[in-house]
């Protein structure tokens, strides 16, 4: 499986992800505790094909 990345991510794109993560009233710890977790290096599962769940 491909390894989740959030290095370098466009300075847009990262204040987009912050008004998501605000509109969501995810909070702070919250983001911490994700960042805490992507720092291990998970792995991604492999997406879905045409949009099926």
């Amino acid at each position: 499986m491909p390894a989740i990345q959030s290095r370098d991510l466009p300075p847009d794109l990262l204040r987009h992800l912050f008004d998501l993560a605000r509109e969501r009233k995810i909070s702070m710890e919250d983001l911490f505790a994700l960042e805490e977790w992507r720092k291990h290096s998970p792995e991604a599962p492999v997406g879905r094909k045409n949009g099926s769940h």
